[in-house]
């Protein structure tokens, strides 16, 4: 009996059980060659979970890398644009006061050119008068 095991265990030949113990024998060696089959199959979907986490890895840090350059760009943009925000700002404010200033004059002379305050100019004359003496014969 111990030869038809060997024979069985060795060969790898399905041999017509006479016994129990080496139909176990045989199911034991289908489930090593299932399991083998099994495992070689995980190791090569791991392999291309693996890879594939490595480059998605590598994009992520790339667009970590893009997105820190972009955002120090706009960085620069916005303290530039809050530099002219403010000089303009001054400029407005410069620019109102003057306008403010201009408008006062010229209510000033509206009113002085009104009341008749400014009488010290003569009447004034017409360029142009009819003349008699340059007539035609």
């Amino acid at each position: 009996m111990k030869s038809m095991i060997k024979f069985a265990v060795a060969g790898g030949v399905a041999v017509q059980a006479a016994s129990p113990v080496a139909k176990v024998i045989e199911l034991i060696n289908e489930l090593k060659v299932k399991v083998e089959k099994d495992l070689a199959a995980e190791a090569k979907a791991m392999e291309e979970y693996s890879t594939f986490c490595d480059d998605e890895q590598t994009a992520k840090g790339f667009a970590i890398t893009t997105a820190s350059d972009d955002i120090e760009g706009y960085k620069a943009v916005i303290e530039e644009t809050t530099g002219l925000v403010q000089k303009f700002g001054a400029s407005i404010e410069a620019a109102g006061s003057e306008i403010a200033s201009k408008t006062s004059e010229l209510k000033s002379a509206t009113s002085v050119r009104t009341n008749g305050t400014a009488t010290s100019r003569p009447p004034r004359r017409s360029w142009w008068r009819p003349s008699t003496r340059c007539r035609a014969p």
